[in-house]
């Protein structure tokens, strides 16, 4: 036992009133992040659920590509004409309810038969311990402000967790019914977590020995689907089961072009310019080719087909997708890096401390079940937490898997981590089972080192395209090899932003030039970065026009010319650089400012930009 006297800080943690601290300070935070981000537009994933909120919002009849739950509420805050910034704010109402429900089944969870004060404040510490973590979890952080699904879906599956136990222990058919409305919009967020709509009520019913419960969650979570279901055949003319995407995913994760190992690639390059297989581009055309309502079929008989036909494949790819789906996330470091345009090393600091706080979850998780006993949450809790983590992830290890997927139930195994850190506290000498039992302490060691290999793997790979992309750059020795490098591969990656100004500053004159033609070809790929990604690169296009070294100048003109013909508010920006740039007293700067401006003020070019300009204006 720890002296008392040296533990106020975690004499503080058994406060009632520290939950209230943490998480005041926790939604400073967060409204911290959200006023340095509210300048920058919604993209990718959070762009396409908020532009389907706005449909829903005016009643405008569309094909769901993204799944419903999200837009249905964020449709709420579109009815009152509110903008971007609204729609990232009401994101912190997610974070309120993981936090309160999280909070909330710690206790539940720490709960015994016999309920002492010390019982108490031990289950007090680890709840309090939980709302730390969360506060603090940086890929929770971007999710409280951001318009994607994952913090939604954490809070669906808490809640069915939390629900599920109460029934458990003796709840009512109302819990029932708030826990079938609570699977049924999950799904509708994710449609993943259908799996759920049918394991849980199965679940109780071989648990409780009861028609009624099951039955009264399994009838309302169906009967949430099917409103949308009907919804959407309404709006579409066929039948759309929940949103397009579904059979997919399942064919981007199976077909014979899938990657053993990345089996997300061929979804997260998605597009003709994606470097997609040429074979793999052939047959998605084909298929684009069919009727809308039977295309969905034929995603589905491609990809049944390879999974019929080589299921040696399909159990390496699926063998992968467990794997990838335990590693630790590397979504917000490089959100933050591609999208944000933070420095690489934000990046890197934003994926360790991901990996800190999920490593250490899953740490705890696994010393606790190794530990056993009283380290645990009781056995109800117990199989209901770690029950429905593994129910969640099951249709990830069919499709395609990726480490952002485990983020929804990581609160549920936070749970298990905050029930054993309480016991810890209590005073609980659970390493004594450990040290008793040498199978006990050879299949934790196993564990341990499996975990380990897989999160080493992850990161082997992830910093393999780092390295790589260097050892390209260090051989480097053509104007053509740079150009297609980098216009065909690098501006693909998540480190292309970064690596922009960082081959820029290099003297070499290849590095430099792909410095300059990466920005140029992210100019007319990257489709969906904002204006200011492009506007902070000026000043480095101003610097190096100076440099009269022919590749290196022709490329810094190209990346001006490039970023002016995006669009008109980027077309006068260009040509208020070059006109600095003219004034320089240089050769090569006069002659980058003379030829730019030449394009740029063309009124070709410009028409060009007005004529886009007013076909990007929303219809009525």
């Amino acid at each position: 036992m720890i002296n008392p006297e040296r533990r106020n800080f975690f004499n503080l943690l058994e406060d009632r009133r520290a939950g209230w601290v943490i998480l005041l300070l926790a939604v400073a935070l967060r409204l911290g992040v959200l006023f340095l981000v509210a300048d920058q537009p919604l993209i990718s994933d959070a762009s396409g659920y908020f532009k389907e909120a706005g449909y829903l919002a005016t009643g405008t009849s569309y094909t769901p590509q993204w799944p419903p739950g999200l837009p249905l509420f964020l449709s709420i805050f579109g009815r009152l004409n509110s903008g971007e910034f609204l729609a990232r704010a009401s994101m912190l109402l997610w974070f309120l309810a993981l936090a309160l429900l999280g909070y909330r089944l710690v206790l539940d969870a720490s709960r015994e038969e016999k309920w002492t004060p010390e019982g108490a404040g031990a289950a007090r510490f680890g709840a309090n311990l939980f709302l730390i973590a969360f506060a603090l979890y940086p890929c929770y952080i971007l999710n409280s402000v951001d318009t994607l699904t994952q913090l939604p879906t954490a809070v669906g599956v808490t809640a069915a967790a939390w629900l599920t136990l109460r029934l458990v222990r003796g709840a009512g058919t109302g819990t029932a019914v708030i826990l079938g409305c609570v699977l049924g919009f999950t799904a509708l967020i994710r449609p993943t977590s259908l799996v759920l709509l049918a394991g849980v009520p199965v679940y109780l019913a071989v648990k409780l020995k009861k028609p009624l419960p099951p039955l009264a969650a399994f009838l309302p979570a169906v009967g949430v689907v099917a409103l949308w279901l009907l919804v959407a055949d309404n709006m579409t003319g066929h039948f759309v089961f929940i949103n397009e995407a579904n059979t997919w995913n399942l064919f981007l994760g199976n077909n014979p072009y899938t990657p053993l190992y990345k089996t997300w690639w061929l979804g997260s390059h998605a597009g003709v310019e994606s470097g997609w297989p040429a074979n793999f581009r052939r047959l998605v055309v084909e298929i684009d080719t069919l009727p809308a309502h039977l295309r969905s079929g034929r995603y589905a008989a491609v990809a049944w087909g390879e999974i019929a036909g080589r299921p040696d494949l399909f159990l390496v790819r699926s063998l992968s997708r467990v794997r990838t789906y335990l590693a630790t996330d590397s979504f917000t470091g490089s959100y933050l890096v591609k999208i944000f345009g933070l420095p690489l090393w934000v990046g890197l600091a934003a994926i360790a401390a991901d990996g800190a706080f999920y490593v250490g979850i899953a740490g705890a998780v696994v010393a606790a079940l190794f530990a056993g006993g009283k380290a645990l949450p009781g056995r109800d809790a117990l199989t209901v937490l770690l029950g429905i983590s593994l129910l969640y992830a099951l249709p990830y290890f069919v499709s395609f898997s990726h480490p952002v997927y485990h983020i929804p139930t990581t609160p549920l195994l936070a749970v298990v981590a905050a029930v054993f850190a309480g016991r810890l506290r209590r005073g609980g000498d659970f390493w004594v089972t450990l040290k008793n039992s040498r199978k006990r302490r050879v299949g934790l060691w196993v564990v341990a080192a499996l975990f380990a290999a897989i999160q080493i793997e992850w990161l082997v790979v992830m910093a393999g395209e780092i390295e790589q992309l260097e050892h390209w750059a260090g051989g480097f020795d053509s104007w053509d090899l740079v150009d297609q490098c980098c216009s065909n591969l690098v501006d693909r990656t998540p480190f292309a932003w970064a690596k922009v100004p960082e081959w820029a500053g290099r003297e070499e004159e290849f590095v430099r030039r792909a410095g300059f033609a990466l920005l140029a070809a992210l100019a007319v790929h990257d489709k969906k970065a904002p204006d200011g990604k492009f506007l902070e690169h000026l000043p480095l296009i101003e610097r190096a026009s100076d440099d009269g070294r022919n590749f290196v100048k022709k490329a810094v003109n190209w990346a001006l010319r490039q970023i002016g013909k995006r669009n008109l508010a980027l077309n006068a920006a260009a040509v208020k650089t070059a006109v600095k740039i003219a004034k320089r007293d240089s050769m090569a700067a006069r002659w980058i400012a003379a030829d730019a401006l030449r394009e740029l003020t063309d009124e070709k070019v410009r028409g060009r930009l007005r004529a886009k300009a007013g076909k990007m204006k929303p219809s009525r």
